[in-house]
């Protein structure tokens, strides 16, 4: 996410209106389409600046993060299922998880 809004805070400029843009760059980000819509919903014609736009999407990425929760039960086997693109940090997430199971 630090990255993304590296790169979004790059091409906006005083340009916090270009949705073109900031939908591209959440697709690039791997955030699928239906999910970069819901982002962006009630951004269109937005007035406030770059900055504003995008608190206002890392805030609606963070609220949609926080309402997944693991429920692992620590008496039984348990699998979990981690997918993405090379990079992205699956093992070692999927590492600091065991660890905290531990």
């Amino acid at each position: 996410m630090f990255r993304l809004g590296l790169r979004l805070r790059e091409l906006l400029g005083s340009q916090p209106e270009r949705q073109d843009l900031i939908e591209d760059q959440l697709l690039e980000a791997d955030i699928g389409p239906c999910t970069a819509k819901e982002l962006l919903t009630g951004l269109d014609g937005h007035s406030g600046s770059s900055e504003q736009t995008i608190a206002t999407i890392r805030q609606r990425v963070q609220g949609r993060l926080r309402s997944i929760e693991l429920e692992i039960d620590r008496d039984q086997l348990s699998v979990v299922m981690a997918f993405g693109v090379n990079g992205v940090g699956k093992t070692t997430n999927l590492a600091k998880i065991g660890a905290l199971l531990r």
